[in-house]
C-alpha cells in the first residue's frame, strides 16, 4: 500500500509547525527587546537589535527533522509509482543522502534569509512609525493590530504571543516555504523513481484538499514527458533566492485571461513556461502520480467538498477554544485550552481527525445527543482530558483512551501526550486490546497526529508489542544506559551457560552485543531466538520510537505499510 495522502500532509504540517515553535524561541528573544528599546524611544538601539538578528538557532534546532521530513516526502513520490518502498528503486542505502543534505542547506537557507528578511523588514516597519509618531507611552496600531498597549501589565505580551504583525508574517512565510520545500521534494521522488523503472510519463493529479483553484482544476489529468520534470526539478530543488525561483517555475496568473491563455497552450507551451511541475501557488496541493485513469476533477471528494450543490450547513471547528473542545464532546477549562495552544498551536480537530480518520463534521455528529442536547466524544470512540501545568517541568498532558473497528476485530488503546521543559514525548499505555494485524494502521494515525502536534518520540512498554518483537519491527529501541545495562547481563548470562545457545547462535549474540552499530538491538530481535527473547522480558524495558532518526523513521514506515 502506497504511502497515504493524510500522512503526507500531516507530515508538511508538522515541518512548519516544528519551525514555527522554534521561531517562537527566537520571537521572544529579540521582539520584546526591541519594543523596550522604542518604550525608551531609542530607535537606534532598536534597529541595531534588528539589523542583528539571526535566525540560523531555528535551523540548529530542527535540522535533523528537516531531514526527516526531507526523507519522507521523497519516499511518498516515489510511493505513487513503487508501492511498498522497501522494493523502490530510489530508496537503495545513500542514494538520497546528497541530495538531502543539499535541500536541507536550501531550505535552511530559505528560513535565515526569506523569513529573516521578512521578518526585518516588518520591524524596520514599525520602527519607522514609531519614530514618525514619537509617542512617549502609547505606540500605534499597524494594520489593524494594537502592537503596544500602555498598561505595564500587558505591555509585552503582544509580543510573546503570536498575535502581532511581525510573527503572523513570520509564521506565513514559514508556512508556504515548508508546504513548497515538500511538495517539490515528492515531485521529485516520483521522477527520480520513474526514471529507475524506466517510466517516461507522468500525470498530474490535483484532488488532495478542498481549495480547488483555476488553474489547477485545467492542469488535473495533463500528461508530461518525466525527463522534462527531472530537469526542472534538479534546479529548483538547489536554489534558494526568491528571484531565481521565481524564473526557473514562475507560479501562472489565476485571473480569467490566463485561464484562458493556458486551456490552448499545448504540451510544449506549458513546458517552456515551467508549468508541467506543480506546485502552482502557495499550499498547492497538486502531486505527479503514474499515467491511468483519474476521475474527473468534478467528481472527486476534494472538488465537492469545494463546491457543494446543496449545502446544509457544516461544522469546521478551526479554532482553538472552549466552545471547539465542547463541539467535539471534550470537556476543559480555558487555562487547559490556554496551554494547548501554547503547546500544541493546532485546533484539536486537525489532531483527531488524523487519529481517528473521521472528518470534524462526522466527529461532530457522532458527538452529540440530539435528545439530551449534550455532546460525548465517545461517541466516536475518544475519551480524551487535559491537565494544564500538572507538575514543575510538564507544562500540558493530553491523555486519550481509544476504541476503534480493526479490520480483524474491534481494539482498545490508551496513551499521553506529555509537553515537558525537556521533551514531547506519545506515552503508549495500554495495546492489549489490539492485534497485531490492525496495529500498523494505528501507529501510522497515531504518529501522523503526534507530527502536528510536534511530536516525533514515542514511548511505550516492551511487553506491550503485541507481536512479541519489542517494538523492534517498528523501529523501537531501549534507551542508551538500558542498552548498555542488558548487554553486560546478556553477556554473563551467556557465557555462564544460563542462557543455552548453539554455538553458531552463541557467537553471532556475543557479536550484536558487542557491536556499537545503533542497529544492533533490532538484528539481535530479528535473528528470532526464544531464549534471547524470554530473556529480554524478564528486564521489563522500556522502549522509544525516535522518528527524527533516520534510520528509525525509515524501519517505523516500512512497518506501516
Amino acid at each position: 500500500m502506497s504511502v497515504r495522502i493524510e500522512a503526507f500532509l500531516a507530515l508538511e504540517a508538522s515541518l512548519s509547525a516544528r519551525i514555527t515553535t522554534a521561531w517562537g524561541k527566537v520571537s521572544k528573544g529579540i521582539l520584546p527587546s526591541v519594543y523596550l528599546r522604542l518604550q525608551q524611544n531609542d530607535v537606534l538601539g532598536a534597529t541595531q537589535l534588528v539589523d542583528n538578528l539571526d535566525l540560523s538557532p531555528i535551523i540548529r534546532q530542527c535540522r535533523d527533522y528537516v531531514r526527516y521530513v526531507s526523507y519522507a516526502s521523497i519516499l511518498f513520490g516515489a510511493s505513487r509509482l513503487t508501492p511498498k518502498i522497501s522494493g523502490s528503486k530510489i530508496n537503495e542505502p545513500g542514494r538520497l543522502t546528497p541530495l538531502i543534505n543539499r535541500t536541507t542547506a536550501s531550505f535552511a537557507a530559505a528560513i535565515v534569509n526569506t523569513v529573516g528578511e521578512q521578518v526585518k523588514t516588518k520591524l524596520y516597519g514599525l520602527i519607522q512609525e514609531h519614530d514618525l509618531n514619537s509617542p512617549s507611552t502609547n505606540f500605534a496600531q499597524s494594520e489593524g493590530n494594537v502592537i503596544f498597549k500602555a498598561e505595564n501589565t500587558t505591555l509585552l505580551r503582544p509580543f510573546v504571543e503570536f498575535k502581532n504583525p511581525v510573527n503572523n508574517e513570520a509564521q506565513r512565510m514559514i508556512q508556504m516555504i515548508s508546504g513548497l520545500h515538500t511538495s517539490r521534494l515528492a515531485a521529485f521522488g516520483f521522477t527520480e523513481e520513474a526514471n529507475l523503472l524506466g517510466v517516461t510519463e507522468y500525470m498530474i493529479n490535483e484532488q488532495l484538499d478542498n481549495k480547488i483553484c483555476p488553474i489547477c482544476e485545467e492542469m488535473h489529468g495533463k500528461t508530461f514527458p518525466v525527463d522534462q520534470a527531472r530537469g526542472l526539478l534538479e534546479r529548483t530543488l538547489l536554489t534558494d533566492d526568491p528571484t531565481e525561483l521565481a524564473t526557473l517555475q514562475p507560479w501562472p496568473s489565476q485571473n480569467k485571461a490566463n485561464v484562458e491563455r493556458l486551456k490552448g497552450m499545448d504540451t510544449e507551451e506549458i513546458i517552456m513556461n515551467g508549468w508541467h511541475v506543480p506546485p502552482y501557488h502557495p499550499y498547492c496541493r497538486g502531486q505527479l502520480v503514474k499515467v491511468g485513469r483519474l476521475p474527473r476533477i468534478e467528481d472527486t471528494a476534494s472538488y465537492q467538498a469545494a463546491f457543494p450543490t446543496n449545502a446544509t450547513g457544516d461544522f469546521s471547528p478551526s479554532q482553538i477554544d472552549v466552545e471547539t473542545f465542547q463541539s467535539l464532546g471534550i470537556d476543559v477549562s480555558q487555562e487547559e485550552v490556554d496551554q494547548w495552544s501554547k503547546e500544541v498551536g493546532v485546533a484539536p480537530d486537525e489532531v483527531l481527525s488524523l487519529m481517528t480518520g473521521l472528518s470534524p463534521q462526522e466527529m461532530a455528529d457522532r458527538a452529540f445527543y440530539p435528545v439530551s442536547g449534550n455532546t460525548d466524544s465517545r461517541g466516536y470512540g475518544v475519551s480524551m482530558s487535559l491537565v494544564a501545568n500538572g507538575t514543575d517541568e510538564e507544562r500540558l498532558r493530553v491523555s486519550l483512551d481509544m476504541q476503534g473497528k480493526g479490520a480483524r476485530s474491534p481494539w482498545q488503546a490508551s496513551l499521553d501526550m506529555v509537553f515537558e521543559d525537556a521533551e514531547k514525548m506519545m506515552r503508549v499505555r495500554d495495546l492489549s486490546k489490539i492485534n497485531e494485524h490492525d496495529l500498523p494502521d494505528v501507529l501510522s494515525s497515531w504518529v501522523a497526529a503526534a507530527g502536528v502536534m510536534g511530536i516525533d518520540q514515542l514511548e511505550m512498554a516492551a511487553a506491550l508489542d503485541p507481536t512479541g518483537e519489542f517494538w523492534s519491527r517498528y523501529g523501537g529501541m531501549p534507551s542508551g544506559n538500558d542498552w548498555i545495562d542488558v548487554r553486560s547481563s546478556l553477556r554473563t548470562e551467556i557465557e555462564s551457560g544460563a542462557i543455552l545457545l548453539t554455538d553458531a547462535e552463541k557467537k553471532k549474540v556475543l557479536e550484536l552485543l558487542s557491536s556499537d552499530d545503533e542497529s544492533a538491538f533490532w538484528q539481535l530481535i530479528d535473528l528470532g531466538l526464544p531464549e534471547i527473547e524470554k530473556a529480554l522480558l524478564e528486564y521489563q524495558l522500556t522502549m522509544y520510537i525516535d522518528l527524527s532518526d533516520a534510520l528509525v523513521a525509515e524501519r517505523f514506515a516500512k512497518a506501516t505499510r
